[in-house]
């Protein structure tokens, strides 16, 4: 090409260039062996490609590299890999009464390390030492095991900050797999811009490090994801998509990875259940074979959840987990009080005889939509959680709100299409982009986008922690907006490779100052500054003034019963299905006393909108003997 150095690989797009005829035979199985030993993955992070699978056009073109031109960019994605894991290690070993000052840890997140101990110690599946339970992700909470098993017993501050660091690791390795991914769908300019979203992106890096299951569950959808698309979805370049049904060795390991993507967390089966009916809608001429392969994927799957399953079914008698039906009762008997002054509803007789406002599952619609597009980094700028709480700032807009109540079905079906529209296709087909292509492999994932808006806000109807919850859709969507930001670069900028540097370099040192904005204070913070609420400061005073042999009741139990000496009985039911049965009967005062509890610990608006309400009698005998921020201590006055 004119005004390439010799030996220098083209970047203008080959026009000449025919689809190779599939080898056969012996042939067949060594060019898969060498293309298989050549797609590791380093050399996949530093070699430059041009992408051919992303227009169908072939495998991916190779040829000679210029040195001088490749240089900038072979250690370019392992630097933004290794600055992710930094921004990421750097909030996991913080002290961890910041983290849970700073919203970055919840009290669920210690349920989790509380059941992890009680595993490692040998007491079996349950949190508060009482009551089995199977309200938990097992994926994560087993990995954690060894740790506890590893650890002093008496050490409770060293496994957070391993499992900090653990969900450090599988956040950044998740950046990698989806750069990976990019790289065969769109551009390297555009794989860039995704992994610098996944590495450095406030939402991603905080998010990452929350405590819980998230990152693991990210790292799991990204490998399941990135196995489906290049073994199944691109494997037949040039080729109609149903000649070639998947061999059973490739089927029985994507069924591994889906196994351990719903251990991961259980709503990966919305992922799953779009990715089998893409499969076989690709392969309808041929059904049966098609069948078949699933078949293999779907005995894998069951393998790899079997002994999960049964022990559920031995030890809790039920595969579903407690912390779903749990989180759905909670938010449909209190759900109102989040979202009351955004659509109008005054109070819990809003909720009559179990039947929910059509305004609560509006809101609900518009909220997971609005966090999944506020939190896209292309198209949100950074916006991030940084006050960890309902809708992003422009959404909370009151008169915004009563338009939603005034049309809400026209409001969420427009903001639902136009992001779909923008960030699967549209705009690349518009600008004629050849990443049209690339984002048709993976336009499969708007139906589990779809799916998991749709379960948590009419289903679920939890109104809290839904940063956390859409962080699958989140995740899908930034991969998809590589497709968006090629386009924009193939579009506006062209061939100009020193102007698509300075953009990416501009861009970068916007987006840079943007997230400094957000998260500086979880490194510059002074020590001095700390002052941790919510849950922390009532465990020193309990620990020093109440008997160890004394139970302790509380529905925000994870600090307590992670930290403390003593028995913390769960009443909230995400880890005590006994509780969620009192709760329904309106029974929990007889629970809690045929449990001996002798203290109630918990926040005042959970003493009056949860246990007032679900105690089942006309007056309560607590006393109230310490307050310490946001939480209170009361004892049971006649407690035998």
């Amino acid at each position: 090409m004119r005004g390439e150095p010799a030996g220098c690989l083209s970047r203008a797009p080959r026009t000449d260039y025919t689809p190779p005829q599939k080898p056969a035979g012996r042939r067949s199985r060594i060019l898969v062996s060498v293309r298989l030993l050549r797609g590791s993955f380093i050399s996949k992070m530093g070699s430059f490609e041009v992408s051919g699978v992303a227009d169908r056009s072939g495998p991916v073109a190779e040829g000679p590299v210029c040195a001088e031109r490749n240089r900038w960019g072979r250690w370019i994605p392992l630097v933004l890999l290794g600055i992710g894991l930094a921004l990421r290690l750097g909030i996991a070993w913080q002290d961890h009464r910041f983290l849970l000052s700073e919203y970055v840890w919840s009290d669920d997140a210690y349920l989790s390390l509380s059941v992890a101990r009680n595993l490692a110690l040998g007491n079996g599946m349950t949190s508060d030492g009482t009551q089995v339970t199977n309200g938990f992700q097992p994926l994560y909470v087993f990995l954690l095991v060894p740790v506890f098993a590893l650890v002093s017993a008496d050490n409770l501050v060293l496994p957070i900050h391993l499992a900090g660091t653990i969900l450090a690791l599988a956040g950044t390795a998740a950046a990698g797999i989806y750069y990976l991914l990019a790289r065969r769908l769109f551009s390297r300019s555009a794989a860039l811009c995704v992994l610098f979203f996944f590495a450095v992106s406030h939402y991603f890096v905080v998010t990452d490090v929350n405590g819980l299951e998230t990152a693991l569950y990210g790292l799991t959808l990204a490998a399941t994801l990135y196995y489906y698309v290049t073994r199944f979805v691109l494997v037949n370049a040039g080729e109609p998509p149903d000649v070639v049904p998947g061999s059973a060795r490739r089927n029985a390991a994507l069924g591994v990875l889906s196994g351990l993507m719903v251990l991961a967390r259980v709503d990966g089966v919305i992922f799953l259940v779009s990715m089998v009916a893409h499969f076989l809608f690709q392969r309808r001429k041929r059904f049966r074979p098609a069948v078949r392969s699933a078949v293999v994927g779907a005995g894998a799957f069951l393998v790899t959840l079997s002994p999960w399953w049964i022990a559920n079914l031995v030890l809790c008698g039920t595969i579903i987990p407690d912390s779903g039906p749990a989180v759905r009762h909670l938010a449909m008997e209190n759900g109102w009080r989040p979202v009351s002054k955004l659509v109008g509803l005054e109070g819990p007789e809003d909720f009559i005889d179990g039947r929910v406002p059509a305004r609560f599952y509006a809101n609900n619609v518009l909220h997971y939509v609005a966090q999944t597009v506020a939190f896209v980094p292309l198209t949100a700028h950074a916006q991030g959680m940084s006050d960890n709480s309902s809708l992003p700032r422009s959404v909370k807009n009151y008169p915004i709100g009563r338009w939603m109540i005034a049309a809400p079905w026209v409001w969420f079906g427009g903001v639902v299409v136009l992001t779909l529209a923008v960030l699967f296709g549209t705009v690349p087909l518009l600008l004629r982009s050849k990443a049209t292509s690339g984002i048709g492999a993976i336009a499969f994932v708007r139906f589990a986008v779809a799916g998991w808006i749709g379960v948590y806000a009419l289903y679920v109807l939890c109104p809290w922690y839904s940063y956390r919850y859409v962080y699958p859709a989140v995740a899908l969507l930034t991969l998809a907006s590589g497709g968006l930001a090629q386009a924009l670069f193939e579009r506006v900028l062209g061939r100009r490779v020193l102007a698509r540097r300075a953009v990416l370099a501009l861009g970068a040192v916007l987006y840079g100052f943007l997230f400094v904005t957000h998260t500086s204070h979880y490194y510059v913070k002074q020590r001095s500054s700390l002052m941790p609420d919510r849950y922390w400061p009532v465990v020193p005073w309990v620990e020093a003034h109440i008997p160890r042999d004394a139970r302790i009741g509380a529905f925000q139990s994870g600090v307590l019963s992670y930290f403390l000496p003593h028995e913390c009985v769960n009443l909230d039911g995400v880890v005590n299905a006994r509780a969620l049965e009192a709760m329904r009967a309106y029974r929990l005062w007889e629970y809690i006393r045929s449990q001996g509890v002798d203290y109630i610990v918990d926040w005042p608006v959970c003493i009056d909108g949860l246990l007032t309400k679900f105690a089942g009698v006309e007056y309560l005998p607590l006393e109230p003997i310490y307050t310490a921020a946001s939480m209170d201590v009361y004892r049971i006055v006649d407690a035998p």
